[in-house]
């Protein structure tokens, strides 16, 4: 079999996204429970259950709420 002389082929596929990729790009690896990088699947396990990726953006934005809502509390105190 002669590998040469082989020819290329062209091929399509298609390829869908299945999750979200989180990384951290500026940090020094340390044991423990936080990761450098998480895997937020599209889709849950099971049927019944909410989508991982649907809990992420809820969490994400509840966090974001309260961020904003501490940094107003703040400077109105400031201005107090």
């Amino acid at each position: 079999m002669d590998v040469d002389q082989g020819q290329a082929k062209t091929a399509t596929a298609e390829v869908y996204p299945d999750g979200l990729l989180l990384y951290v790009s500026q940090a020094s690896y340390e044991p423990g429970t936080s990761p450098l990088s998480l895997w937020i699947p599209i889709k849950p396990l099971y049927e019944a259950q909410e989508s991982p990726l649907a809990i992420f953006e809820r969490l994400v934005n509840k966090r974001v709420v309260k961020q904003l809502s501490l940094n107003t509390s703040t400077e109105t105190a400031m201005e107090q």
